[in-house]
């Protein structure tokens, strides 16, 4: 009796587990660019993505200052310390932020080629922007 209450357990605990991991939202931490200043956003104990996954990552921007403007691009990475532009920096950046004017913009991934995900944010101008966010992870159908 004592083996399959354990038994249970393991399988419980692996299926919760399980799910806040792969159909569930990490969110960013709360940052914010200055002024030029580059932030990356990202998860803050991010676990490698170990298979192909449908995934979508959202950026939801708050202007301090109307006079600041920003871009963002998504970088991805195999060793989470090295990351490259997801598409070409200069045709796929989006302005999240024009001198006061946002839009919430997210990507979706249809295919999770990258173990790690992050968020480039590049300052322009003077000014501050707030940005929250989050990752989400599905399985394939």
């Amino acid at each position: 009796m004592k083996k399959l209450i354990l038994f249970l357990a393991v399988i419980f605990s692996a299926i919760v587990l399980q799910a806040q991991t792969i159909n569930g939202v990490a969110a960013f931490p709360k940052d914010s660019t200055t002024n030029t200043q580059t932030k990356y956003l990202k998860i803050a104990s991010a676990v490698a993505i170990t298979a192909n996954y449908v995934g979508g990552i959202y950026i939801v921007p708050v202007a301090k200052t109307a006079t600041q403007t920003v871009s963002a691009i998504l970088q991805g990475s195999i060793d989470n310390s090295v990351f490259f532009d997801v598409t070409n920096a200069t045709a796929d950046s989006v302005k999240l932020n024009t001198a006061g004017t946002v839009k919430l913009y997210g990507w979706v991934l249809n295919d999770t080629h990258w173990k790690y995900y992050r968020i480039k944010a590049v300052g322009y101008n003077t000014g501050v922007t707030t940005f929250t966010g989050g990752f989400i992870l599905k399985r394939k159908q």
